[in-house]
């Protein structure tokens, strides 16, 4: 079974492929900041360092940031062009480094998860009006955390089985996100997961069955239609579910050969 839970560990400093989510979510001005990293050395002798460049309407320039470590961002989430956050790690993967962005300057914030413990399977979200998730694992099931706006708290979530793992959360609005991954059994088996943030709790949702089948991405389009997508541990076999307000049912999707499953 896929246990999945040192994805985005020690190498999630490493640059991600998330611009153009997060362009999306800054809207099309282009003075937003943006994030990267510096790359490391070729050897690996050096991890690389944080690096956050803003466009003022004529040119790119280097943002001030509050401190540097070994690593880089791997996570960008905007609410406004006054509210943003970016989450990085340091190649030991039990040191995060958490951003905010007040419209005038980053300043660092305390990562809520337990200082000193290696923590995988990182993410990070925001929706209009300044709510903002975010997700790591450490030992046993994948954690949440949300902001309310003033601090960042734990929330909690149904896990029927031995453990849960979560590989992405994206949040539409305050009250409508989506956390997915897969859970585990006790004989370490287990299938796809669905958790839905209605306003006020984590629910979880009915996605079919597959066995040893996870989810790793998932995009929602209104509270009716979102997205997920995923795979079958040691299988060339791709998921695709839909989300129609009450179940997820079943979509074709394609395999790497080319064959088409579901």
């Amino acid at each position: 079974m896929r246990v999945r839970q040192g994805r985005g560990g020690a190498n999630s400093g490493a640059i991600r492929d998330d611009e153009n989510a997060a362009d999306r979510r800054l809207g099309a001005d282009p003075r937003h900041p943006k994030i990267y990293g510096t790359p490391p050395s070729s050897n690996g002798s050096r991890p690389g360092s944080p690096l956050i460049e803003r466009w003022n309407g004529r040119a790119w320039s280097r943002a001030r940031l509050p401190s540097a470590w070994p690593g880089g961002l791997g996570f960008v989430a905007a609410s406004s062009a006054s509210n943003a956050w970016a989450l990085g790690q340091e190649p030991s993967g039990t040191t995060e480094h958490l951003l905010h962005w007040n419209g005038h300057g980053w300043r660092n914030s305390a990562f809520p998860g337990t200082h000193g413990t290696f923590h995988g399977n990182l993410g990070l979200t925001a929706a209009p009006g300044g709510r903002a998730w975010l997700i790591a694992s450490a030992s046993g099931s994948s954690q949440i955390f949300g902001w309310n706006g003033t601090r960042w708290r734990q929330q909690s979530y149904p896990c029927a089985s031995t453990f849960c793992n979560l590989d992405r959360i994206v949040a539409r609005t305050g009250k409508d996100a989506w956390a997915v991954g897969n859970y585990v059994t006790s004989s370490l088996d287990g299938g796809p997961l669905a958790l839905h943030w209605t306003g006020s709790s984590w629910r979880s949702t009915p996605v079919p069955f597959v066995k040893f089948g996870y989810l790793t991405g998932v995009f929602a389009a209104s509270a009716t239609n979102a997205w997920a997508v995923g795979g079958v541990n040691n299988s060339s076999r791709m998921l695709l579910f839909r989300w129609n307000g009450t179940s997820w049912p079943g979509e074709s999707a394609g395999r790497p050969d080319g064959a088409i499953s579901r």
